[in-house]
């Protein structure tokens, strides 16, 4: 299998039916992963430990509230391996077309994954469009 689907998550049970919900629509076959927070570490600790210890081809990161419609991970790869690009941020207008909700990245991104000294995002974009 060349992708991988990350969930982390603190509430497995909705992540498990989010996951499903993905998996429906993804239009090809991929590894479908939640991962269960239980040390509370975050999610930019647990995708970096999880990437560390696996080989894939491609990563799919995302959280408990992403979208995916018809086919969002096929366009992602077919778009990703046409291009040969390393990146695609798939981005469903939650923070005004100023970030991406979710991402697939090339494995040869993976080393740190995530810089794991980023706190977050949140204060500086909602401040800008209060």
């Amino acid at each position: 299998m060349d992708v991988c689907v990350i969930m982390p998550s603190i509430d497995k049970e909705t992540s498990v039916k989010l996951m499903a919900d993905l998996q429906k629509k993804a239009g090809m076959e991929a590894d479908f992963m939640v991962i269960v927070d239980e040390k509370r570490s975050g999610f930019i600790r647990t995708v970096n430990n999880f990437v560390r210890s696996h080989d894939y081809k491609y990563y799919v990161y995302l959280s408990q509230d992403a979208f995916g419609g018809k086919n969002w991970l096929k366009i992602a790869y077919d778009t990703l391996e046409g291009e040969n690009k390393s990146l695609f941020a798939f981005h469903d207008g939650k923070w005004f077309g100023k970030m991406a909700a979710f991402g697939m990245v090339r494995s040869s991104w993976k080393a740190p994954f995530f810089n794991e000294c980023y706190k977050s995002h949140l204060p500086a974009m909602w401040s800008k469009t209060g």
